[in-house]
């Protein structure tokens, strides 16, 4: 018999398509105090006919190899740990929050460069994706600054 072990199958909730703008994503949600700041959540579960599929596979993969107790547990918004989507990009004002190199529609010089801009983080740790996310945001923010100090100094 097989030494009891514990194998993690994180599968993530993917992004609603509406909900990233506007008043329906401003109303109803689950208000939580964080130290005197409050943050209203907006979750639910999505997709359980793919996480039910793959929970069955994880199981019979651990059956195979001798294992043949398998406990699972499906966790909440609690455990969320690699929170992404929460602004969505895209070329479209009315239909996004960010352009294409993370700046906000709505404020010329502001831009996000965090895990908010993924769509998703695969259920797993976004940070080295953070960080080339980031390096390709400043890139693009030095370029766009040489062309305009060039143009200035041209004047």
């Amino acid at each position: 018999m097989p030494t009891p072990s514990a194998y993690p199958a994180p599968l993530q909730d993917i992004p609603f398509p509406a909900g990233c703008r506007g008043p329906a994503a401003a109303a109803g949600g689950k208000i939580k105090d964080f130290g005197g700041l409050t943050a209203r959540i907006h979750w639910k579960t999505n997709d359980l006919v793919a996480h039910a599929r793959r929970v069955q596979a994880a199981r019979q993969m651990v059956r195979r190899a001798g294992y043949p107790i398998v406990l699972t547990q499906r966790m909440g918004i609690e455990t969320n740990s690699h929170q992404c989507g929460t602004l969505r990009f895209g070329d479209d004002p009315a239909r996004s929050v960010l352009d294409p190199f993370c700046r906000t529609h709505d404020i010329p010089n502001l831009y996000v460069v965090d895990s908010s801009f993924f769509p998703s983080s695969t259920a797993v740790n976004p940070a080295l994706t953070i960080a080339a996310q980031s390096l390709r945001v400043a890139d693009h923010l030095v370029a766009h600054s040489n062309t305009t100090a060039r143009s200035s100094s041209a004047a």
